[in-house]
């Protein structure tokens, strides 16, 4: 009897060391295939983004070119997000409550610090969360503008965009502060992993983890509920005006704002829902597919701009125009250039 116990017990230790090292090894793929899909949405998303804003900053039309400064903030707020995830790629570790930065800086050993790694996620949190604010900033414009033409002049919406944004930073850091908690206070031992590499940890329950899961999916949504608002408020008091302004005037608001809901689209589908997404799974790093969830929302929510300065390009006919003529330029100047080399290599000979 006593060997027959022993044969089992040894048969189940032996299958649980196996299904662990098996669940270690899809964690790995998993890992190395987030990694490489990060690795290349930034050969993809940046030059597609620096193209967008070089079309936006030299050919924007008359009628939407202070407008177009409030796109190109959001755009920015993005483009900052990307750069950060270009260096460091935020891999979480649940059931714990932490996270890890693998990426290029993963490499360099000096790095590895609680205090950067805290730094470059909070700069991340603040660019993503800036980033969501600043859409509603554009339905907001449109609206006083309408509304308030003389009392708009450029250096106040400037200060105002920058109070605004000011503010949100120094919101989200107080918060991210006190969510904050050192590998060796945090609670739950058990759950960590023996690799603390790159790794930072938040404090897993209690007020402040729900204040700022709260506080950042109260943003998203309010953010998209603010220019809503604004914009049906922007169709009412266009509406209101209707045979006191000119036909001409009108409709040039009105097909600013048309512009303008269709290149949010992105942003909502492609960027609000998996940022809820991923905050979910934060709020419960114990349901299961937890990581992998909070894997593909990241990969959506880092890659939504790409669509988004596509959208941007595609659906204004002054943008779309030029980055034809840009874009056949370059081909024709890269025709040219392997011509002459040709030539010389022919003449060589």
């Amino acid at each position: 009897m006593l060997p027959t116990r022993l044969f089992s017990t040894q048969l189940s230790y032996e299958a649980t060391n196996q299904l662990l090292l098996f669940s270690m090894s899809m964690a790995q793929s998993y890992e190395h295939l987030y990694n490489v899909v990060l690795h290349i949405s930034v050969a993809i998303h940046m030059p597609v983004k620096l193209f967008a804003m070089f079309i936006m900053l030299k050919y924007t039309p008359a009628p939407m070119r202070y407008s177009s400064y409030f796109i190109l903030n959001s755009l920015l707020w993005n483009f900052g997000a990307n750069i950060i995830t270009t260096f460091v790629h935020l891999y979480p570790l649940y059931p714990a409550e932490c996270f890890r930065f693998d990426g290029v800086l993963n490499y360099v050993s000096f790095l590895d610090n609680e205090i950067f790694s805290h730094v470059m996620c909070l700069l991340l949190f603040c660019c993503l969360v800036n980033a969501v604010m600043a859409h509603t900033l554009v339905f907001a414009y449109r609206f006083f503008l309408f509304k308030f033409i003389k009392s708009m002049k450029p250096y106040r919406s400037f200060m105002v965009g920058l109070v605004y944004h000011g503010v949100t930073a120094f919101v989200t850091a107080i918060l991210y502060y006190r969510w904050v908690v050192l590998k060796k206070e945090y609670p739950f031992r058990t759950e960590m992993p023996l690799d603390s590499r790159f790794l930072f940890c938040f404090k897993p329950e209690g007020l402040e983890k729900t204040m700022i899961s709260f506080a950042a999916i109260t943003v998203v949504v309010v953010a998209a509920l603010l220019s809503l608002i604004f914009s049906l408020l922007l169709l009412w008091a266009i509406r209101k005006e209707e045979g006191k302004m000119e036909k001409k005037q009108l409709d040039t608001h009105k097909r600013i704002l048309k512009i303008l809901l269709i290149i949010s689209t992105p942003p909502v589908f492609l960027a609000a829902l998996p940022f809820i997404i991923a905050i979910y799974t934060v709020i419960e790093p114990h349901a299961r597919f937890a990581t992998y969830t909070f894997l593909v929302a990241f990969v959506i929510l880092t890659n939504h701009g790409t669509l988004y300065a596509i959208v941007l390009i595609l659906v204004l006919k002054s943008y779309r125009e030029a980055a034809r003529n840009v874009l056949f330029l370059f081909k024709t100047k890269l025709w040219k250039d392997q011509f002459v080399r040709q030539v010389q290599v022919v003449r060589t000979v």
